[in-house]
């Protein structure tokens, strides 16, 4: 059995959930005030494998100035509770965008519990699952083409499955 996390990657092997085309530069931001920015995202994955769904729970590394609000894409993703630094915060969930206003700070850290079922972004079958390149149906993030951020996954399963997947890998 497989897991497969994939993706492209950076040229430094730092996995990245989405990229422009190979070998374009990133998007420039434009100028002005300067929303704040995931930098890292740490991602504990539960698969359900008989109903096709499951449970996440990621860690974001902002920086950007504060208070302020952050807005990810998150597509057919039901979100449950979002907290920044470990205290609750209110956070809007519509039209496949998840809101939240930050409180002032130049890093933070936003907590998301979140569920999904199976869909384009990721496949979850008997005997494997995978991702696809549509992230934000899997995970709430920066879709933007520009946007890239080294991500850590975790997956757990009722099954014995191997884990795949692209860039560097820890296991430690």
């Amino acid at each position: 059995k497989v897991f497969v996390a994939g993706g492209p990657c950076r040229q430094q092997q730092t996995p990245s959930f989405h990229t422009s085309r190979p070998g374009s530069p990133p998007k420039p931001r434009a100028a002005g005030p300067r929303a704040p920015t995931p930098e890292s995202y740490d991602v504990r994955l539960e698969l359900d494998i008989a109903r096709r769904t499951f449970r996440g729970d990621a860690v974001l590394g902002l920086a950007g100035p504060g208070p302020s609000r952050l807005v990810l894409d998150a597509a057919d993703l039901t979100i449950e509770r979002v907290a920044c630094n470990g205290v609750p915060v209110e956070f809007v969930a519509h039209n496949e965008k998840l809101s939240v206003d930050l409180p002032a700070s130049d890093r933070s850290r936003l907590e998301i519990r979140y569920a999904g079922a199976s869909s384009e972004g990721l496949r979850i079958h008997d005997d494997h699952a995978f991702t696809g390149f549509d992230t934000r149906r899997w995970l709430p993030c920066d879709f933007a083409p520009g946007s890239r951020a080294p991500i850590r996954i975790a997956v757990a399963s009722s099954r014995d499955w191997i884990g795949v997947g692209s860039g560097a890998t820890d296991l430690g």
